[in-house]
């Protein structure tokens, strides 16, 4: 949590010359909250929609949503495992993006998932050590651990049992849907008409 400091100045004419007065409005936010995304970009196309919804959220909802795709450098410093587990071990919320693909590594992460898929095997990788994570934290907090499921193009029988039962959304359509989420992601009821 921080403070941010605005300064706003506001001119007035008085008997023919310009008095400034500078006010400093402080205004309180909580950006500590950090919600992780675990996806597998199907395609470029995909990558592309799941980057834009992550930064409509971003900045319609001001939820600080991280992804890899968003700390090249901070990636690029540390290593994708080490980032991602340091990234996951603050991280106050988790979201999963199970695509077709994602349910694949889903299925056989626990197996050499990179070799048996055929798949980019630094980014199956990359969620196989998300998933050795998210299944120990699930298996740590309990079932109503604070994972958020988004299905792109997948049915919710499709999910593990692991999973299954699990705060689960389809890929958001309107504006409702993605607001229903981030309500979620959240941790607030939504508000509905």
């Amino acid at each position: 949590m921080f403070w941010m400091v605005y300064m706003v100045a506001i001119g007035d004419v008085c008997s023919l010359s310009l008095i400034t007065c500078v006010f400093i409005v402080f205004i309180y936010a909580d950006v500590t909250e950090q919600v992780y995304v675990s996806y597998y970009a199907d395609s470029e196309r995909y990558h592309s929609s799941l980057q834009n919804l992550v930064a409509k959220l971003r900045r319609a909802y001001s939820v600080n949503l991280i992804m890899d795709s968003y700390c090249q450098t901070e990636v690029a410093e540390l290593g994708l495992a080490r980032w991602c587990q340091r990234k996951l071990s603050v991280s106050t919320r988790i979201v999963m993006v199970v695509s077709k693909e994602y349910l694949k590594i889903c299925e056989n992460w626990q197996q050499d998932a990179a070799d048996v898929l055929e798949l980019d095997s630094v980014n199956v990788n990359r969620v196989c050590t998300e998933l050795q994570y998210i299944v120990n934290h699930i298996f740590e907090k309990g079932r109503n651990s604070l994972l958020t499921i988004i299905l792109a193009d997948v049915n919710h029988r499709d999910l593990p049992d692991q999973f299954r039962g699990m705060n689960t959304f389809q890929w958001p359509e309107n504006e409702d849907q993605e607001h229903a989420i981030v309500c979620n992601i959240c941790g607030k009821e939504a508000i509905t008409a």
